[in-house]
């Protein structure tokens, strides 16, 4: 390793970091120095560094994208409108649900779409090629998240003759427009080399070693590590949320099904407690939206052990009280193991025992050893960009299975939600959306936080205080020593 490169470490547990059963973090952390995002938040501000120009048309709805000249993806070819017009809808054309479509564009005509549908240019009514850069999206309805939306990597550009027949994994690996492209990928050792592919005009690391699994002290991380005996290392705080941690309910158990379940497992957690024993500060939450959101409803359930053990008491026939479930969590050593302890205590308080089991699985939880799971432990990564994004978990397009059960009546606030027209409607629409998934409790927020950047500083001068804003890693903010 030369002295222009640096190690990072990530935690993943799935074979590499870009496949859809990875870890979001891991994922988004790879795919976004990879692709790169068609859009970003800067200094508070909405921008593209792909895009010369976009406009939007208030009267006809239409947005017109232009893409800069001379871009080029990693593996040498040009881009052109044609691959941002397939790049913005290929998560509706792919094989099954994912990630990317479980959000409503509201784009005309993205509706007659089915998954598994061969992509075509020309297939969406509401978007059209104008010349070789240039290209029109026209929307239903006014949707003043639309661009923040696009910040997400389920929408970079990306050439289709690099993936796979069902559009979602990668012949080989990643190929975008970031500023970092795939040179090797070694996923027994899981380690993926990645070399900076513009002009390096910042002193920015060449050589990136993506580590999923520690085997040394790396240079760079955002996981919780000890280096408290090593005096060159440093920890810098991100100044936004990163994530949070809370519980999701399978629907296609007798017990979630139940109201009176649910609630009791709300009611016998004292999440001030639980969020006290995390390695990592954290901060109790009590609704889907982070501390910093617009739209909060602001409401609070206090632990109550007596009524908790009364409604489950109702749900819990004799062999269910003595039965021990397996609960499947997502990897969480950045969060340590005495939180876990915690939540096992209070559930045993009003007569539920658990067992937290780590899985890899992260859409298709509920099966196999985890079919009689009730519900799972989860992290979700924070909607700094887009708030609305949060409740698209629980719409009838998500990705996940029997973790919402299908339900008009929230679609439709959930439609009406991305349909504000202002911030102030988008406030009161986004209170009203929380406050249906509180009262139904169907998911149960516990806590949020924020994240550390650890990173050795004989080898890297700085973290730019624009990286400080952001939750996602961008490895050109990296400043390495002369």
């Amino acid at each position: 390793m030369n002295n222009r490169s640096i190690t990072f470490y990530i935690e993943n547990l799935s074979k590499v970091p870009w496949e859809q059963s990875a870890s979001a973090k891991a994922r988004h952390h790879f795919e976004v120095n990879v692709l790169g995002q068609l859009f970003t938040f800067k200094n508070g501000k909405l921008r593209s560094d792909f895009l010369a120009s976009y406009k939007h048309n208030e009267e006809s709805n239409t947005y017109i994208f232009t893409l800069k000249p001379n871009l080029y993806f990693h593996n040498g070819r040009s881009v052109h409108a044609k691959d941002l017009e397939f790049s913005l809808v290929r998560s509706f054309f792919a094989s099954k649900p994912n990630e990317g479509s479980m959000e409503n564009f509201d784009i005309l005509g993205l509706d007659k779409i089915n998954h598994g549908t061969p992509y075509v240019s020309a297939k969406v009514e509401g978007i059209k090629v104008l010349d070789d850069l240039s290209l029109s999206v026209q929307l239903n309805e006014k949707n003043i998240f639309f661009l923040n939306s696009l910040c997400q990597t389920n929408y970079s550009l990306v050439p289709q003759e690099e993936l796979c027949e069902d559009l979602i994994e990668w012949k080989k690996w990643p190929i975008g427009v970031g500023d970092y492209k795939v040179i090797e990928s070694d996923p027994e050792q899981k380690m993926f080399t990645l070399k900076l592919a513009k002009e390096n005009i910042n002193n920015q690391p060449e050589i990136v070693y993506f580590f999923t699994k520690l085997n040394q002290n790396p240079d760079l991380s955002n996981a919780e590590l000890n280096f408290a005996n090593d005096p060159y290392y440093k920890t810098e705080e991100l100044s936004c949320y990163t994530g949070k941690r809370l519980i999701l309910f399978n629907f296609n158990h007798e017990l979630s099904k139940q109201y009176n379940f649910r609630r009791a497992i709300e009611l016998a957690l004292n999440k001030e407690e639980i969020a006290k024993e995390t390695k990592r500060k954290s901060e109790e939450l009590h609704e889907i939206l982070l501390p910093n959101s617009i739209g909060r409803s602001e409401n609070k359930v206090s632990q109550n052990i007596a009524k908790g053990k009364k409604l489950l008491a109702m749900c819990l026939d004799t062999t269910e009280r003595n039965k021990t479930y397996k609960i499947p969590i997502s990897a969480d050593s950045y969060l340590g193991n005495n939180y876990k302890l915690t939540i096992q205590r209070q559930l045993q308080e009003i007569g539920l025992k658990v067992e937290f089991v780590e899985s890899d699985k992260l859409w298709h939880v509920f099966y196999d050893d985890f079919t009689d799971s009730p519900f799972r432990l989860c992290s979700q990564v924070a909607d700094n960009d887009n708030p609305i994004m949060s409740f698209s978990y629980f719409c009838n397009q998500s990705a996940q299975t029997y973790q919402y059960p299908s339900d008009f009546h929230f679609d439709k606030l959930y439609c009406k939600t991305q349909r504000s027209k202002n911030t102030e409607e988008l406030s009161q629409r986004l209170k009203e959306i929380s406050e249906n998934i509180s009262d139904s409790t169907v998911a149960i927020p516990i806590f949020c936080f924020k994240e550390n950047i650890t990173y050795n500083s004989q080898k890297i001068q700085e973290i730019s205080p624009e990286q400080m804003e952001q939750y996602i890693l961008h490895f050109s903010n990296i400043v390495m020593k002369t």
